[in-house]
Parts: C-alpha cells; sequence; structure tokens
C-alpha cells in the first residue's frame, strides 16, 4: 500500500532538488498514458529521491556502498513483490526453457542473488513441472556475478536455502568480483543474463562489458534494462544496444518494451526494455 506521508515527502525532496537542472527524471514518460496512474507518479517520485540521495553519497554505488542484510523473509518477499516483475517473462525466453542441454548459466550484476532466484524459478518450473523431478534435463550451474561483496554474501547464504530440493540437479556459485577481471574461457556460458545493470553503465564500460560477456557467452544473452531517466541512469534505445552487440558477433533477435509488473498490484511503474540477442553463427 503506498504510503501517503513517504509520498508527500517524496514530492517536496523533488522540488528542493531538481534546480540542478539535470533533469534526470522520466517527464515526460515514454508511453504517455503512464501520467494518468497513480503508481507511475509513486515510482518517479520514490526513485527520484533514493538514487539522487546515493548519487551524492558514492562515487560507486555497487562497490563502495554497505548494504544490509535482510531477514529472509524480507528478502523472499522482494523477489516475488517486486524483482520477479522486472525480470524476462517465461515466453520471452522460451528457446531457453526448451534447451536440455545446457550446462552454465550466468547472471550478471545478480546483487543479493533476488534476480537469480527470478530467473532460476522459470527454468526449473520448465524442468519440472510441479516439483516433479525427472532426468529428462541434464543438470547445470548458476553462476552469479556482482561486484559488491555484501551483497553476495547474502546470496550465497539464501539461494542455495531456497533451491536445496534441487541441488542434484543444481549447483549455484555467487561470486564477487569485476566481470572485466574474471578467466572465463570463450564460451563457458550458453546464456548471460543481465538485470538491470547496463542502465547504471556508461558508454567506455558498456562497451567492455558487452565485449567480454560476448567472449564468454555461447548462445545467447538476455538483457532486461529500465528505460526510464534516473539519477544515475544512461538509459538508450534498441538501435544503440543492437549496434554494440553486433559488433561483438551478436544479433538482436527480438525485443519488447513493458512496464513492470508486481504482486498484488502495480505498486512500480517503471519502464523496461527486454533485448534477446543470439550469437551470430
Amino acid at each position: 500500500m503506498m504510503s501517503i506521508i513517504k509520498f508527500i515527502r517524496n514530492i517536496f525532496f523533488f522540488f528542493l532538488n531538481f534546480w540542478d537542472l539535470k533533469f534526470d527524471f522520466p517527464f515526460p514518460p515514454k508511453k504517455l498514458n503512464r501520467i494518468f496512474n497513480i503508481y507511475y507518479w509513486n515510482t518517479f517520485f520514490h526513485l527520484y529521491r533514493i538514487r539522487k540521495i546515493k548519487q551524492k553519497k558514492y562515487n560507486n554505488l555497487w562497490a563502495d556502498a554497505k548494504f544490509k542484510q535482510s531477514s529472509f523473509e524480507n528478502w523472499t518477499k522482494k523477489i516475488f513483490l517486486v524483482q520477479n516483475g522486472t525480470a524476462p517473462k517465461s515466453d520471452f525466453i522460451e528457446e531457453i526453457l526448451r534447451d536440455k542441454k545446457f550446462k552454465n548459466v550466468l547472471d550478471f550484476g545478480c546483487g543479493s542473488g533476488a534476480s537469480s532466484v527470478a530467473i532460476l524459478l522459470k527454468i526449473l518450473e520448465a524442468r519440472y513441472p510441479q516439483c516433479k523431478l525427472n532426468k529428462d534435463y541434464d543438470s547445470f550451474n548458476f553462476v552469479g556475478i556482482d561486484i559488491n561483496q555484501s551483497r553476495i554474501d547474502e546470496a550465497n547464504i539464501k539461494v542455495p536455502v531456497l533451491f536445496n530440493y534441487y541441488k542434484d540437479f543444481l549447483k549455484t556459485e555467487f561470486i564477487a568480483n569485476d566481470l572485466l577481471t574474471t578467466n572465463y574461457s570463450k564460451n563457458y556460458f550458453d546464456y548471460s543474463f543481465v538485470i538491470s545493470v547496463f542502465d547504471y553503465l556508461n558508454e567506455n564500460q558498456l562497451n567492455e562489458v558487452v565485449k567480454k560477456l560476448s567472449y564468454i557467452t555461447k548462445k545467447a544473452i538476455i538483457v532486461v534494462d529500465f528505460a526510464d531517466n534516473y539519477p544515475m541512469n544512461y538509459p538508450r534505445s534498441i538501435k544503440k544496444f543492437e549496434s554494440i552487440f553486433a559488433i561483438n558477433s551478436f544479433d538482436l533477435k527480438k525485443n519488447n518494451f513493458r512496464i513492470t509488473e508486481s504482486f498484488p498490484e502495480n505498486i512500480r511503474n517503471q519502464l523496461i526494455l527486454e533485448m534477446f540477442f543470439e550469437k551470430k553463427i
């Protein structure tokens, strides 16, 4: 439920801070009819406030910030109420869900593991409907990489607990590291997921990361990026992404703009861009 007091507080914060004239907020928004949705405005003022504060406090948010571990209950709530609405839908990644032979999957920028859980839930449900285990599919490894040690510590504690039932079919590993310094071999990962990461990277960082991902990924890279403009954000067009990946031998197979979904109601209203890049044969 949206808090009226917090909503008003966030509005005041916006009008006190937007005079820096950076225009780092999504107005007018893509999909203009969102202005009639109260949850768009709630998201607008909420995200502007928290990102503006972090922008002023940290030189590099994800590397420098210390994230407190949440309770297992609150961590799982985040997955199902928020993160699951930003992860790619099952029909968007149907090629992956049908693949019986993949061995290694990467979640780059996995944070505390919420995005990884959202991805794994879709893979495991497709392979083992109603939790009925079978040997039709090969076991696989799932690796999450994030630059922040405290978030990786949380992922290593909580994700294995959630998927203990599948321990004979799934191995998870979460690593605190800069992707660019890892030494994975060429085509080591069958699939790589990048959820809400690229919009935080500047042009040089983006080019280097895409080059690395393209080298270590064999089949496809799935990107979900926030398309709204907020502090610390670098929203980009489909054509921009398409050109960067094409240089690195990946073609855009499909894409989709959609509003984030949350349960039980649309408490978040952010525009996201989903893209499925397939390696050139």
